[in-house]
């Protein structure tokens, strides 16, 4: 409850302020009504692509353990992340007990996915940041910064690293896939952004995201955006609070009909299938 509270002030507090520079958000919000649909759509679209390939990471990292379908595993990845919406996430709570009882994978080891999971954001985010400050300083194009993960990829794509650069590749795509989610949103509400710009607001929201008993950076995310875009390109606070905002009723559209979906059908195969005894369980 706390967290929620102090979320949901963070949030109201960065809707204030930025509605004080009248101009600025009079101008996101006439931007955002003279939106194209296929802006919109592109939008929606790397959102329910975002949510395929967190389905693939996990895939990738929960073989070692057990055999998963791919179905499964998406309906269960778009399911948690209905629920990770709530304070205190408690989709990661949802996932490891889906695990252990279908599955027979123990705690620890789902455990052990999703920290490998927070770990190759850190590893992807990191890359791109550095890339950016080496490109600026070489002046060669700033788009290859989106590729510098992915040398770790390739780097150990064969032997005992394989399903480490495979994890990585994947996780490669998703942050460049949130760096176009970024520049659509922005663009939406009349914020002139670079590329490079996009690409520390991806980075800073991932680490948004990790801030404890707030889900999925709510509130604070929108603070991190509205302070960093001015600094960053320019634009201004209310700018910043728009885009977020935009980004946020995005993944909502996407995620809350397709959470919906996937809880219903997981809750009937959990009714209609036994569930797997080992000894991991125990």
């Amino acid at each position: 409850m706390l967290g929620a509270i102090l979320s949901t002030a963070c949030l109201a507090g960065a809707i204030v302020v930025a509605l004080r520079e009248r101009s600025a958000m009079s101008a996101a919000l006439d931007s955002l009504r003279a939106a194209s649909a296929s802006e919109i759509a592109l939008l929606l679209a790397s959102v329910a692509i975002g949510i395929v390939l967190t389905s693939m990471l996990f895939l990738i990292l929960v073989r070692r353990y057990a055999n998963v379908a791919w179905h499964e595993m998406l309906a269960l990845i778009a399911a948690t992340s209905l629920a990770n919406m709530l304070p205190l996430k408690p989709g990661f709570v949802a996932r490891v007990a889906w695990h252990r009882a279908r599955h027979g994978i123990r705690a620890r080891d789902s455990l052990r996915t999703i920290l490998e999971a927070i770990g190759l954001s850190a590893l992807v985010a990191g890359a791109m940041l550095g890339a950016v400050v080496l490109l600026r300083a070489t002046s060669m194009p700033l788009g290859f910064a989106l590729l510098a993960p992915t040398l770790f990829g390739i780097a150990g794509i064969t032997g005992r690293w394989r399903t480490f650069a495979q994890a990585v590749l994947v996780r490669n795509a998703e942050f460049a896939l949130a760096v176009l989610r970024y520049q659509v949103a922005l663009s939406l509400v009349g914020a002139e952004a670079s590329l490079e710009t996009s690409i520390v607001l991806t980075c800073a929201s991932a680490v948004a995201t990790l801030v404890p008993f707030v889900s999925n950076g709510f509130g604070v995310r929108e603070w991190v955006t509205a302070l960093l875009l001015p600094a960053l390109s320019g634009g201004t606070f209310a700018a910043g609070v728009a885009a977020e905002l935009v980004l946020r009723a995005a993944e909502l559209a996407i995620t809350l009909p397709a959470g919906l979906c996937a809880s219903a059908w997981l809750v009937r195969v959990a009714r209609t299938t036994p569930t797997k005894t080992t000894s991991a369980s125990a």
